[in-house]
This record gives structure tokens, C-alpha cells and sequence, in this order.
């Protein structure tokens, strides 16, 4: 193979939906794009996410966001840990977004480099130009890598879908895409799968959700609550206009609802006004139809706004059987069964519910097919990488390729396979071993997988804490301490036989080695156990 010029090398995102990363290399020059966390499929046992593990990436010091979603900004903290050198370039909301994740963190903020859609950043023989997309969040870009000089082009966009009507955000920017890229010879693309399965032909826009909002809103007979992504600013923005046209109150209830507000409002993205709002103390002296309580912690997660209502543990809001909740989310992957328990909460309370499934109030922010074919049609890449989905939706999104748009060749990359186009513009693929991810949990510190299987047996099994004087065990004293921890009731009928059995079993035992009287203790009590309940517990022998 000749000379490598241009090499992309997923690190995260690829046969899953999050950590997104993605390792550039342009000539000699090394640049990043994105850095977020993966969620866990369920939030057991204090796992808050999962990273890559930066400390196998080479030398870099660029890294570009191409927006402030959590699966895109959640692990840079992490990344300046082990490359504390690199320069961060993103938009001004993305940086307000980053910037209060270090404060959360009580982390000093770190350097941020400002960038517009209409910025251009030169590496080597290559431009770098940002792309105006659709997405469920403002300012969200996709990346174009331009080079004349080897006729090819390189975009990418992990995150986006077509909206020609949206009344908050221009369309997608088709134009520059293809003005910038029209003359290149190679022409690849790096492509959201997220809707590939989906059966929606084409992706909702967010203006065909007003009617029904704004319907079920104006009829509700008492309070209305609505629960929502956060970062969700457009469909913020109708929620304010709606508020305004019937004459609603808006209380901000969850401090990431309130924030998000704040920072877009920084950032010029939301017109309000500010009367308009009100504190959630205050909502008593207004009818209750004049207000719409706006609820962070769509899902579900249990320290949020919307577990406290609907668990009855919030100190402002009760819901009753008068009251309206509209769920403007959908589930993430994994969070499925938390949301179902909340929607059966909400349910036996008697009160007024819509979801996605009775009323048009959500919008993805993911193309569907119909986006994907428009994307292609327009673009004309030569090659489409899939992206940004599960490994099912990597392979179902190269057979619509195949199949809608044969004139490119779909390529499937897995995490931390190199793509490598050479100056003749030919391609190879070198599949790389894989890194499994990090675990991290309670604030923001790795634990190891074996100490995360330890607490798994914990939790499954539950388990028995012996402490006794290894002195008094050998001399038949039974002067020890059992300490039974998610272990069924032993009442003391069995508690008594078990301390006779294993002073039985001690006294016929000549063992003189600490380590081989625990095993026997240990042996005995899994025994016991497993005789009472069926299962061994994780048993644990301190001896002094």
C-alpha cells in the first residue's frame, strides 16, 4: 500500500450507542472528535457509566465536539486526565455545557476554543469545515475534511436528522455540504444509524409536535406537568409559547431543567420572556390551570424531579387524578423498565397521561430512512461508513445501503479498526484489538471488574460476616460474631444449631493453620446456607 493519508479509527460509538470517539489521522497530525460516556444497560450496583480507556491513545492535541449531548461531552474530564495538554474546540453552548460539568465536578474549567458553523480550520493539505445539522440540541455540527490536493472528502456525522420546516433552526445545510465537496473524487461518510430499524419512514419534525402539545396543554382541566430531555431547547421554546398563549405559568422543576434554561438564554438560543416564570413556592397562588410545571429526569432516574412527584416524595407537587402529565421523551436503551414503572405510577394515580404512543409529542433527533437516502443523494459519497448504533444497526444500515444506494460501498467498521485511505485513494481496513471499556462509578473513580463481580455476588446471593478469636475457635470457645447481610430470617432454633454444628465440626478438626480453619468456617456456613435456602452466599472469615 502507498502512503497513508487520511486513517479513522473509531474508539467509541461503534456497536453502541454512546462513548462516542473518534480518532482522526491526517498525514502526521493525530485529531479527535467527540468524547462521551456510554450509559449501563441498568444503574446497579453505583455505575454511573462506562469510558474508553484513553491511556491507550497516542500523543494528540485537538479534539473537536460537535455537540453537548452527554454521549458526546460526558467523558472529558477524564479525557484531561490523561492528556491534560489537549485543546478543546466547540460552540458556545456546548462550552456552557462542558463548563458546568467541571463545576459539578468542582474541577477547575478547563481551556475551551470557540468555534462557529462558519469557522474553517486548516490541517496539513486539509480543511475542516462545520456543517449545520438538525439535531435534538442546538448547535450541532457535522465535520467535513476537505483536500484538494488528493481529491477526497471526509464527513462526518454521528448525530442528526433532516428538518426542512423546524421553526427554530435553519435545515440541514445541504449547500455548503455540496459546494465544499462536490469536486472531490472520494467522497466517504461517517453516518448515524440510530433509526435504522426504526418504522418510521421519515423523522418528525419538531414543529409537527406544536398541535398536539399545544392541544392537550389548553384543555388540561387542572395542573399540567411535562417531562422532557433537558438539553431539549427547541421544544422548550414551543413550550414557552404555548405557556404565553394560554396564559400559563411556567415552574422549572429539577436544578438540570433550570440550568439548561439559563445556559441557553446565555447563549441568545431561547426567546422568552421572563415574567413568564415562576418558582415552584410560588405556584400556589395561581389557578391550577394556569400552570405547567416543566419536569426534569425523563427517565426516571431516582433522585430526579419527576421520581419525586410521582413517588410522592416532593415537597411542592402531589399529583392527583385532576392533573395532566405528558411524557415528551422516550426511553434510552436500557431505561425501559424504569420508565414503565413510572408511567404505572403516574397511571394509578388517576391522572391524565400521554406518551409518545397516544399523542405526536416527541421528535427524534435521529434520521430515519427516508433522512439517510436524502443525505446520500445530496452528499454522493462514494463510501458510507455506519456509525453511532448498535452492531444489529451497523449491519441493517450497510443492507439498506446496499439496497437503496448501490453506487457507494458500505463499510463496517468495528471499535478501534483503522480505515486507511492512501494517496491513490484506495482503501484497507486493519482490524486492531479492542480495549475493553472503563468502569466508573460514585465520583467519577474506575473500579475494577472484579471488584464489580464481587458486588454482583453480593447482590445476588448476599452475604455472612464471621469474626472470632482464632485462639478461642481452637480451644472450642464460641465466642463469635455472625453478621447475616441480604440473607432470609434465621430464626434461633437454626442459629443454635448451626453454632453447635460448627463447634462440632472444630473439635474433630486437627487444623493449626489460620488459612485452613477460615476455609473450613467458610465451608461450613455455604453448606449451611445452601441447606436453608438453596444458595451459597459470599462468606467472609476474619479471624484475630
Amino acid at each position: 500500500m502507498n502512503r497513508s493519508i487520511f486513517e479513522i479509527q473509531p474508539i467509541g460509538g461503534v456497536g453502541e450507542i454512546g462513548s462516542n470517539m473518534t480518532l482522526m489521522k491526517i498525514d502526521q497530525e493525530m485529531i479527535l472528535i467527540d468524547c462521551g460516556i456510554l450509559f449501563p444497560e441498568n444503574n446497579q450496583f453505583d455505575i454511573n457509566y462506562l469510558i474508553p480507556n484513553y491511556a491507550t491513545l497516542p500523543s494528540i492535541n485537538k479534539i473537536i465536539i460537535t455537540h453537548g449531548h452527554e454521549d458526546h461531552i460526558g467523558a472529558v474530564s477524564h479525557l484531561l486526565d490523561a492528556l491534560p495538554d489537549i485543546e478543546i474546540f466547540c460552540t458556545d453552548f456546548t462550552k456552557e455545557l462542558i463548563l458546568r460539568k467541571f463545576h459539578f465536578l468542582k474541577r477547575a474549567a478547563p481551556k475551551l476554543n470557540l468555534i462557529s458553523i462558519n469557522d474553517s480550520i486548516n490541517f496539513a493539505d486539509y480543511n475542516l469545515d462545520f456543517i449545520h445539522v438538525n439535531h435534538s440540541i442546538p448547535q450541532t455540527m457535522g465535520l467535513l475534511f476537505t483536500a484538494k490536493k488528493h481529491s477526497l472528502a471526509v464527513f462526518y456525522a454521528s448525530d442528526f436528522k433532516v428538518d426542512h420546516i423546524s421553526p427554530y433552526e435553519k435545515p440541514f445545510d445541504f449547500d455548503k455540504l455540496t459546494k465544499l465537496s462536490c469536486d472531490m473524487k472520494k467522497r466517504i461518510f461517517l453516518c448515524d444509524s440510530t433509526n435504522i430499524i426504526s418504522t418510521k419512514n421519515k423523522t418528525t419534525s419538531e414543529a409537527e409536535l406544536i398541535k398536539d402539545l399545544q392541544k392537550i396543554i389548553s384543555l388540561a382541566e387542572a395542573r399540567t406537568f411535562i417531562t422532557l430531555f433537558s438539553s431539549n431547547i427547541h421544544r422548550l421554546q414551543t413550550l414557552i409559547h404555548i405557556a404565553k398563549k394560554t396564559n400559563k405559568k411556567i415552574v422549572l422543576h429539577g436544578r438540570a431543567m433550570s440550568a439548561y434554561v439559563q445556559m441557553a438564554k446565555k447563549c441568545y438560543l431561547l426567546d422568552v420572556d421572563e415574567n413568564i416564570f415562576i418558582e415552584a413556592v410560588a405556584a400556589k397562588a395561581y389557578a391550577d390551570k394556569n400552570l405547567l410545571i416543566i419536569v426534569s429526569g425523563c427517565q426516571a432516574d431516582f433522585k430526579s424531579a419527576l421520581n419525586r412527584i410521582i413517588s410522592d416524595n416532593d415537597p411542592a407537587f402531589k399529583l392527583t387524578d385532576k392533573d395532566t402529565f405528558i411524557f415528551s421523551s422516550k426511553a434510552i436503551p436500557g431505561n425501559e423498565k424504569k420508565i414503565a414503572e413510572a408511567l404505572n405510577k403516574i397511571t394509578m394515580k388517576g391522572t391524565s397521561l400521554y406518551t409518545p404512543d397516544n399523542a405526536l409529542i416527541h421528535a427524534s433527533g435521529h434520521p430515519c430512512k427516508a433522512d439517510l437516502l436524502e443525505v446520500y443523494e445530496k452528499y454522493a459519497p462514494t463510501e458510507i461508513v455506519p456509525i453511532h448504533g448498535e452492531t444489529f444497526f451497523l449491519e441493517r444500515h450497510c443492507q439498506y445501503i446496499n439496497r437503496v444506494y448501490p453506487q457507494a460501498s458500505s463499510i463496517k467498521l468495528t471499535n478501534y479498526d483503522k480505515l486507511i485511505v492512501d494517496d491513490e485513494l484506495n482503501f484497507k481496513i486493519n482490524a486492531s484489538p479492542s480495549h475493553e471499556p472503563l468502569i466508573i462509578h460514585g465520583k467519577g473513580v474506575e473500579i475494577k471488574r472484579e471488584k464489580l463481580k464481587q458486588r454482583r455476588k453480593v447482590g445476588h446471593s448476599g452475604c455472612v460476616l464471621f469474626s472470632a478469636r482464632r485462639d478461642d475457635l481452637l480451644k472450642f470457645k464460641q465466642n463469635f460474631k455472625i453478621e447475616y447481610i441480604g440473607i432470609p430470617e434465621i430464626n434461633s432454633e437454626q442459629q443454635e444449631q448451626f453454632e453447635f454444628s460448627l463447634t462440632d465440626v472444630l473439635k474433630t478438626s486437627k487444623i493449626k493453620k489460620t488459612t485452613d480453619l477460615e476455609d473450613k468456617i467458610k465451608i461450613h456456613i455455604r453448606q449451611f446456607i445452601n441447606k436453608l435456602f438453596g444458595y451459597k452466599p459470599v462468606t467472609i472469615v476474619h479471624l484475630v
